[in-house]
């Protein structure tokens, strides 16, 4: 019988691990594995991940849908440019911004790969160089740049395509193992590893509905997901032999920021 509480309390749990303002928590370490918790985390956390993307895309879309349909589209890109890059990084805690800025931080300074990897991000309050600070404006800026672009020409549905596909990044690391782990130890555990699947299912089905009226492009966006999910997997197995959080939020952050280019190449050229 599908349990739809047990779903719901599966994705409050898995909201909770990576946006700051908190849903109700629903399980214990005591419930069932497949509806509870697996090693402290939901079970179903990689499935969820996707979803969770989809509805931080949903609130970002709904507004700026309506500040476009009543305003006008400059209104739209005014907002979307303004509003939207600060509600993430807000909802996420600055968690991918700051480990980008990181990442390439310590990289310029001549770090490897793997330490770069390993690197615990640095806090917003923290103080940085003014070289990483640069970094981190220039991320932003070109996001908010990004954004903007998108909302002008009436598409801010492609804000639910690039968080899910974020997510999708995610999910697809998730389901390695932890550094020095063994190969069955994967960082978000899954009842069975088969199910990681209908992860993907959902995203894609999340998609193509946000993007029905631009299927093409839409579908373009998901083959561009599973190919920057690959090439981080690899990444990371050549680098650290596995994952971390710092490596899940480098490569999902960076994942947004290829497809929201990807949208403007699509949407502000030739239409599709």
């Amino acid at each position: 019988m599908f349990d739809i509480g047990a779903y719901l309390a599966q994705f409050s749990e898995t909201w909770n691990l990576f946006i700051r303002w908190k849903l109700p928590a629903f399980i214990d370490d005591n419930e069932d594995g497949r509806f509870g918790l697996i090693d402290g985390k939901p079970a179903l956390a990689r499935i969820m991940m996707p979803l969770v993307g989809a509805v931080m895309g949903i609130c970002l879309y709904l507004p700026l849908w309506g500040i476009t349909a009543v305003f006008g589209h400059v209104a739209g890109a005014i907002a979307a440019a303004v509003f939207a890059p600060p509600a993430i990084e807000l909802a996420t805690g600055w968690t991918g911004l700051s480990s980008l800025a990181t990442y390439f931080q310590l990289r310029r300074a001549g770090a490897s790969q793997e330490e770069a990897l390993f690197a615990r991000p640095q806090s917003m309050t923290e103080p940085r160089p003014p070289v990483s600070m640069i970094g981190m404006l220039t991320i932003y800026v070109l996001r908010m740049v990004m954004f903007g672009a998108l909302g002008s020409v009436y598409c801010s549905f492609w804000f639910i395509v690039v968080l899910t596909g974020g997510y999708l990044v995610r999910m697809h690391l998730c389901g390695m193992n932890e550094p020095g782990g063994t190969v069955g130890d994967h960082y978000y555990a899954l009842p069975d590893e088969k199910m990681q699947k209908y992860g993907w299912y959902a995203g894609l089905g999340v998609m193509l509905i946000a993007g029905i009226f631009h299927i093409p492009a839409t579908l373009i966006g998901f083959i561009f997901t599973g190919g920057i999910a690959w090439l981080a997997k690899q990444l990371c197995l050549d680098s650290i032999s596995g994952i971390n959080r710092q490596a899940v939020d480098v490569f999902g952050y960076t994942a947004e920021i290829i497809l929201l280019f990807l949208g403007v190449l699509l949407f502000t050229g030739p239409a599709m």
